[in-house]
């Protein structure tokens, strides 16, 4: 009766937000927390964005587009936003381009600048029988972003990715591919390459040929190198893997190489022939399509990649080999991982904990768990100006730090 007497105290005593006392681990050194919506008992928020002195969470998953405002000093919430507009489901991705947040949601896309703290303009893709695809990439003042466009037909679809200015809203169709017989096309988002030896710019993206009647199998990816300039396909690995599996993923681009995974491997290209450099193949995995959770992640000569199960690999970049292969500490891991003093800090959605790893071995350095009966579930997001890591679970947001043991 004491111990809960005291927990009901502390628990009236923090209200909303509170700023605990010392860590419980020297490691992992909690800041704050505060509740992202006291008149809820489980809230689930996607890819936060940090702007200026706030960490900004979305609404729920019946919500339509909103925006909640914490301060990252000491987690007060500040400021919330409900949009009223032609939108109503939720954000499910968004991106930073200067004050301007850039959300894609079940029905459309959205811009809002977060200094006047006001929707600036608003896309309906379901009035133009379109659908968001998968992620997006901001180059200079243009959004790149893939959508499916159905045709009133059964698997029948064109895939395109669309070109929209940050500030206005202004759109037009970028690339454009109509699907084979009865498969459908699935872009990734696109990455940017500039030819050091001609000075174009080449956009480069995974397509999975696939159909929702066939098993992942059953399907290949394809990889596309576009000039941006013209539009013109410059090269096509036309099913370089023959098992779709890395299309919700972007590539990643190392010196002049592209990196993709694809089947249960992950692939090197020249990015100015289309030329394989390496193929690194995981037969562990076979037959399985194991890239859907998480961006490959490339730190000086190595590259970090989590499959679909609960392995984690750090391979070398030039050649492919495998560095080092933790088979325990990734399973369902957030889409994004941050390389951060040499260690690896990411959010494990299975394990409901923020993991941290040793960047040069794999070992696991730290796992912490939710402090209130929750699960951390979405990306840790990091501001190096105050040398901070924010995230949320199903009730809190948090703000933290990582101390890098000795």
């Amino acid at each position: 009766m004491l111990g809960i007497l005291i927990l009901a105290m502390l628990t009236a005593s923090c209200g909303e937000y509170c700023v605990p006392d010392p860590p419980k681990t020297e490691i992992f050194e909690l800041v704050w927390e505060s509740r992202t919506d006291p008149n809820r008992s489980i809230i689930g928020c996607d890819y936060q964005q940090l702007f200026e002195e706030y960490f900004i969470c979305t609404g729920d998953i019946e919500d339509p587009p909103t925006l909640k405002y914490f301060d990252k000093s000491n987690g007060e919430k500040t400021w919330e936003y409900v949009h009223q507009g032609s939108l109503d489901s939720k954000i499910v991705y968004n991106k930073l381009k200067e004050s301007i947040y850039i959300g894609i949601t079940n029905d459309g896309v959205f811009g809002f600048d977060l200094q006047e703290k006001k929707m600036i303009w608003e896309i309906n893709l379901s009035d133009m029988n379109m659908r968001f695809g998968w992620g997006m990439t901001i180059r200079n003042d243009h959004i790149y972003m893939p959508v499916s466009w159905m045709q009133g037909q059964i698997n029948i679809e064109k895939e395109r990715i669309l070109k929209i200015h940050y500030l206005s809203g202004e759109m037009e169709t970028f690339f454009e591919l109509e699907s084979k017989d009865s498969l459908m096309n699935a872009f990734s988002a696109p990455v940017f390459w500039n030819d050091p030896e001609t000075g174009r710019d080449i956009m480069y993206f995974n397509n999975q040929n696939w159909n929702y009647n066939l098993s992942p199998q059953q399907t290949s990816q394809d990889m596309y190198a576009v000039d941006i300039e013209s539009g013109n396909v410059i090269w096509c690995n036309a099913e370089f893997s023959s098992v779709a599996s890395n299309g919700a993923i972007p590539p990643v681009l190392y010196n002049n190489n592209i990196i993709t995974g694809g089947d249960w491997s992950i692939y090197s290209f020249d990015a100015i022939t289309g030329n394989l450099n390496w193929k690194s193949e995981f037969i562990k995995h076979k037959p399985f399509p194991i890239w859907s959770n998480t961006k490959h992640l490339i730190s000086e000569n190595r590259i970090y990649v989590n499959n679909g199960d609960f392995d984690i690999r750090c391979l070398n970049a030039e050649t492919g080999d495998v560095i080092w292969h933790n088979i325990e500490d990734a399973p369902n891991c957030s889409p994004t991982m941050i390389y951060y003093e040499d260690m690896l800090v990411y959010t494990s959605w299975a394990y409901g904990s923020i993991m941290v790893l040793d960047a040069f071995t794999g070992e696991k350095i730290h796992q912490e768990l939710s402090h209130n009966n929750s699960t951390f579930n979405t990306d840790v997001i990091y501001d190096p100006e105050i040398d901070m890591f924010f995230t949320t679970d199903y009730l809190f947001a948090y703000g933290f730090k990582i101390n890098k043991p000795e």
